[in-house]
């Protein structure tokens, strides 16, 4: 069975006019959990333990990505400097800032956004989407985007 490739997801149309009370009671909420997949090498995971990343099929760099747009289907792996930082910490922060942004995108489900964009603060060129990992899950986990998917998602990413 033939993987799909990785790209922005239809269903992840911008929430739109979203209250600002309603955002900081979603960011309150949301933690990212690191994924093997999208990490190459040894890295912090969301209890502070070491582990190897096992990037998934046709692991592609950001920096590859830039030189020459990856073949589906691939998998995206986050540059290394977040290897060595909590992820409970810095990637969580991340997370919860762009959320109150309103970087949101449908559906929307016990008052939790489906998918979020955003901008790497040290690498502006980076943008990140993280998904939410089940329906009954505040988690996230998240990946680089290619240029071509930024162009593709139909939000301000700040």
């Amino acid at each position: 069975m033939k993987r799909p490739s990785v790209r922005p997801p239809s269903s992840g149309d911008p929430v739109k006019n979203a209250r600002s009370l309603a955002l900081e009671g979603m960011a309150d909420r949301a933690v990212y959990v690191p994924s093997p997949k999208h990490k190459n090498g040894m890295f912090i995971n969301e209890y502070g333990t070491r582990v190897t990343g096992k990037p998934g099929l046709n692991a592609t760099t950001v920096q590859e990505a830039v030189e020459k747009e990856p073949d589906p289907p691939f998998t995206m792996v986050c540059p290394p400097r977040w290897n060595d930082r909590h992820p409970r910490q810095q990637a969580t922060s991340l997370l919860r800032q762009t959320i109150r942004n309103g970087q949101i995108g449908h559906p929307v489900i016990d008052g939790m956004p489906q998918w979020v964009w955003a901008r790497d603060p040290e690498d502006l060129k980076v943008v990140y989407m993280a998904r939410r990992l089940s329906p009954s899950s505040d988690s996230y986990k998240a990946y680089p985007l290619t240029e071509s998917q930024v162009l593709l998602v139909s939000i301000e990413i700040r």
